[in-house]
């Protein structure tokens, strides 16, 4: 049997790629005629073909209308239009390089025009590849070094998976999808943090102890609609400080849960730690991590929730697993009711609305007025869909507000850190700030999650949304970062109007 004849035998359905015995070619099977054609060259007639198809960079052009610029009049300009990102291209050519191939998840889109083949969608990419493969491209002399650099490492894979569209209205839909947000779930649909933390989970940290705990908890109260819904919101609210409060054995002993091999344990009856966990959960969802922060912090709150924790009575001879109970079911009203105890605990602090935007409720009124401007413009991107714009913003209008103010009245020095600028602030505005039960409540969830001492880290959190380009931002850390710090922009702007500069 002749290779042709192998070839023709296969199903005129199937779209995966079968090897030549002879030269290594590639070929595909056409869905509408059972005849194999290698992908490297034109159909019929000189066109490319409808569906998958394999390029050199060098045989493909970008389009020099491309909505990331203003349209050119060459491919050089093009090139060199799109590297004026130098950052995040840097970063690009670097991960081709390193890889030795484009994201296999999103394939460039092509068309042909005027027997040129132009790339829709991907110029970005195709972008990095022509100037890896010729760093000269580059008119800026630092990013044509950089190039250089990176071509040594790695200069990306000869040859390119492409998707060949008949013409650019075909291709509109799916250029549409991967660039304008979820469209109602048609589009891109991100991550939640929850989401992302599943994906990258690592043993023994606290996303993975947040996991273990909102995992068994949703499997021990299944039937349960009010456990449940605490549980949403405790999540959406924030994963980490789910992990950081539960990482704590003493929350844990108090609350009457512990974590084992992987598994949530109860130590009580479960109607008895239905009511400590919708507490925590409630409490959980409605305060901001600074309530959690520190060991003082946790410790303080263990003792006013100790109203709501299990009591001795109600102790188990031995440990059980929440993954081995039965699911709850609308008969469980008496365990709920716990012989005596209430069916249920009330929330000790009220939920509040989630923020649209990024210090929604903040409005800057004695501070430079480009510090105003600023913040009015970025209170115009809602978070939920522009959560990495959110994240950036939210620093540099922190960064505004407390240099101006370190700079007039001599809170801080020039070189200090964000971190640095925060705590001094906050130690002039509240004296006080590190006495729990003095201190101006408003202002320590911004002092603790920025007090490195204390073991904050939401200016690390903060810095890395500005200066790591791996670092994904969820709109519910943004939201609790905004919540945090919210607070502090305004006792600062007040500060600012009673103390006028001469």
């Amino acid at each position: 049997m002749t290779e042709d004849d192998y070839l023709n035998m296969l199903s005129p359905l199937m779209t995966k790629m079968a090897m030549s015995k002879s030269g290594n070619l590639k070929w595909r099977c056409q869905a509408a005629d059972p005849k194999w054609v290698r992908v490297d060259e034109p159909a019929a007639g000189g066109r490319v073909q409808n569906g998958s198809m394999e390029f050199t960079p060098a045989e493909l052009l970008l389009d020099v209308t491309n909505p990331r610029f203003e349209a050119t009049a060459s491919q050089r300009e093009a090139i060199n239009a799109l590297l004026a990102d130098r950052e995040k291209m840097l970063a690009l050519a670097a991960d081709i390089g390193d890889k030795g191939m484009l994201n296999p998840a999103e394939s460039p889109i092509v068309v042909e025009e005027d027997g040129a083949r132009i790339v829709v969608e991907g110029n970005r990419r195709l972008a990095c590849l022509k100037v890896l493969a010729n760093p000269d491209l580059a008119d800026d002399p630092k990013i044509r070094a950089a190039f250089e650099r990176l071509a040594q490492r790695g200069p990306g894979p000869a040859r390119i998976d492409v998707w060949v569209a008949p013409s650019r209205d075909a291709a509109r839909h799916w250029i549409e999808l991967r660039h304008t947000g979820q469209n109602g779930g048609v589009g891109v649909n991100p991550w939640t943090t929850e989401q992302q933390h599943r994906f990258d989970r690592k043993l023994g940290t606290q996303a993975d102890r947040a996991l273990t705990f909102t995992d068994g908890v949703a499997v021990a109260f299944a039937g349960d609609k009010e456990m449940t819904d605490a549980l949403r919101q405790a999540k959406a609210r924030s994963i980490t400080t789910i992990g950081r409060v539960i990482a704590d054995p003493d929350v844990r002993a108090a609350f009457g849960f512990d974590l084992h091999n992987g598994q949530l344990v109860f130590l009580y009856e479960r109607a008895a730690i239905r009511r400590s966990l919708l507490r925590l959960l409630r409490d959980l969802a409605a305060n901001t991590v600074g309530t959690f922060m520190s060991k003082e912090d946790r410790r303080d709150y263990t003792k006013d929730a100790v109203s709501d924790q299990p009591t001795k009575e109600t102790r188990l001879a031995k440990p059980v697993q929440a993954s081995e109970l039965a699911p709850v079911t609308d008969s469980d009203d008496d365990e709920r009711a716990g012989k005596g105890s209430p069916v249920e605990s009330k929330p000790k602090s009220k939920m509040t609305k989630d923020e649209r935007v990024i210090f929604e409720t903040v409005k800057l009124k004695y501070v430079a007025n480009r510090t105003k401007i600023t913040l009015s413009e970025a209170q115009r991107v809602a978070i939920e869909d522009a959560p990495h714009v959110g994240a950036v913003m939210l620093r540099v209008i922190l960064e505004l507000v407390l240099s101006e103010a370190g700079q007039r009245y001599g809170w801080c020095a020039e070189s200090d850190k964000l971190h640095q600028k925060v705590v001094k602030a906050i130690r002039i505005l509240d004296p006080d700030c590190d006495n729990s039960s003095k201190c101006d409540r408003k202002l320590q969830p911004a002092y603790i999650s920025s007090n490195t001492g204390k073991g904050g880290v939401a200016i690390v959190d903060l810095n890395q949304a500005v200066h790591n380009f791996s670092k994904v931002a969820s709109s519910s850390d943004v939201r609790a970062r905004s919540a945090d710090f919210g607070p502090l922009l305004v006792a600062v702007d007040t500060y600012v109007g009673q103390n006028p500069v001469p």
